[in-house]
């Protein structure tokens, strides 16, 4: 409950006491609830706002391990096994991820195919979405505005472990994006541009990784959404790693929790990755040592759900695509 102060005066009016008495915040202590200070609990204060931030915990799922993985698998589009899988990212009730079907001359691209499910099992259905993806031309995983209006996707040279990759966006409807653009400056820049996803709904940032031609470097940018045309604001640095290479970020759709993957190095990219979680506040990591997912090791973040709840996990490979939850507290 909030403190009171109760100002006692009395008078002597025809051999009676009369008491006056005001209540209210006290001067010598602090305001309480959402008229200027905290409370502890939930009350009745009229002018208080029950449920407020100042009032009970809420339960969050923020820095909470995983449950134990389970597999996701993928049918490619003639029924055989996918050699090389990125994604997926679910989205309504399917997933997209970039596949294809042999490491020489194989062509990556965007699939959709039906979503299972956070119980883990196969992605069943798989079909090119068409106008995204082009002959030639490696097509990575897109992440997807909540209306469905447009998409941000990375393109590059045909090639395992390509370089110079941008971001491109693409209008329309759900399965029917077309106008494919290459993002402007400043984001697009002599750099490599990958690993692309938009928080919020309306989104209100891009996320998306910047690194050297040569793949030993990494760094981690949010561009401030300002439109849903979509434009976007100049790219603000959130995680550069001191030692390895970052990548891979998704965000819950408030913005404030951030999971990434770290590695020592390109040719430790399957093998040495690890996940790691951070607080973030208007874009900018909170103080404080990222939160380290074992049980996650050797993935990278592929999606997580709005609430930070469930994530997907993925490496490369058709074998590597894992679903797991947790619990809030």
């Amino acid at each position: 409950m909030r403190p009171v102060l109760i100002v006692a005066t009395t008078m002597l009016v025809g051999g009676s006491f009369l008491l006056f008495a005001c209540v209210g915040d006290s001067p010598a202590l602090p305001p309480t609830g959402s008229d200027g200070g905290t409370d502890a609990v939930a009350d009745t204060n009229t002018a208080d706002v029950l449920g407020d931030a100042s009032d009970a915990h809420v339960p969050s799922c923020f820095g909470q391990p995983f449950s134990t993985p389970k597999a996701l698998t993928a049918t490619s589009l003639d029924g055989g096994a996918w050699v090389e899988v990125w994604g997926p990212r679910p989205f309504g009730a399917n997933a997209y991820y970039a596949a294809k079907t042999t490491l020489a001359v194989g062509t990556l691209g965007v699939v959709r195919a039906v979503f299972p499910g956070v119980g883990g099992g196969a992605m069943t259905g798989a079909t090119v979405v068409a106008n995204v993806s082009l002959p030639l031309t490696d097509t990575w995983s897109p992440t997807i505005a909540p209306s469905g209006a447009y998409l941000v996707v990375p393109r590059g040279p045909l090639a395992l472990n390509a370089t110079n990759r941008d971001l491109y966006f693409a209008t329309g409807a759900t399965d029917n994006w077309a106008s494919v653009t290459v993002v402007p400056s400043p984001i697009q820049s002599a750099a490599d541009e990958t690993d692309p996803w938009l928080a919020g709904d309306p989104p209100t940032g891009l996320y998306f990784t910047r690194s050297a031609p040569n793949l030993n470097s990494g760094t981690i940018y949010r561009a401030a959404v300002v439109n849903q045309t979509p434009t976007f604001d100049l790219p603000q640095q959130v995680v550069s790693c001191t030692t390895g290479i970052c990548g891979a970020a998704v965000t819950t759709s408030d913005e404030h929790t951030l999971l990434y993957a770290t590695w020592p190095s390109a040719a430790a990219f399957l093998n040495g990755m690890q996940v790691q979680e951070v607080a973030l506040t208007n874009g900018h990591v909170t103080s404080g040592q990222p939160i380290p997912h074992p049980e996650l090791t050797s993935h990278y973040p592929s999606w997580i759900s709005a609430n930070g709840c469930q994530i997907v996990v993925a490496n490369g490979a058709a074998a590597g695509m894992l679903v797991a939850t947790r619990a809030p507290q």
